[in-house]
């Protein structure tokens, strides 16, 4: 409990200080209030560094990370960041979108894309077949899996909806459907350079491959 207290207390000040800067901003100034979502969100990410919630490494060019071993903690954080993904109204698009893949995924829709898709995550987890669990942070107990499963799944959805529907809807009105794809996607990786290159050092080669995560 005393992490969490930490925690809420080392983001509170950020937190703060974004939200009456959103609310001074004119509605009008749509890409000014998504830009500070995103800052309280790299806001919300990297602080779990700073307070022990995760840790990143790397052992021999293969990136891994490892949570705190608090069941607790994980849960609070993943229903934090799902409240937080349904407080927006793009959020719906966001599971729209998400049924709009299941369904082209069932109806073998551009098989050649998923081939390649799943092409690329296996060139990203096959490496780790190759250096040992201890040297990659550890074993992960078995009572961490279904936390961890949330917490993973709550908190790419809050992303997914802040890069991929808010962010990639407005640069949609302005520079078409490619460049949109093509910008949302170097948003993303952008705000990782911290996390990247000063909160956890694990590298450039991070950047790279969630640039190419789509």
């Amino acid at each position: 409990m005393n992490i969490l207290i930490d925690y809420t207390l080392n983001v509170l000040p950020g937190l703060f200080l974004l939200t009456i800067t959103y609310l001074l901003i004119p509605s009008k100034e749509k890409l000014l209030q998504i830009v500070l979502l995103i800052f309280g969100f790299i806001l919300l990410r990297d602080a779990m560094t700073l307070v022990g919630i995760w840790r990143f490494g790397t052992t021999n060019g293969v990136i891994w990370f490892r949570f705190i071993e608090h069941s607790f903690l994980l849960l609070s954080i993943a229903f934090l960041s799902l409240v937080l993904s349904l407080t927006f109204e793009s959020s719906k698009r966001c599971i729209e979108k998400c049924r709009m893949v299941r369904t082209e995924f069932f109806c073998s829709v551009d098989l050649y894309g998923y081939f390649r898709k799943s092409l690329g995550c296996w060139s990203i987890f096959v490496p780790y077949f190759f250096v040992l669990v201890s040297a990659r942070g550890g074993t992960v107990p078995i009572y961490l899996l279904i936390p961890f499963f949330l917490f993973a799944l709550f908190g790419n959805f809050f992303e997914e909806v802040l890069f991929r529907v808010i962010l990639q809807d407005y640069l949609f009105e302005k520079v078409g459907q490619k460049r949109s794809i093509f910008l949302s996607a170097l948003f993303f990786a952008t705000g990782h350079i911290f996390l990247a290159t000063t909160v956890t050092r694990v590298g450039p080669l991070i950047l790279i491959l969630l640039f190419g995560k789509d």
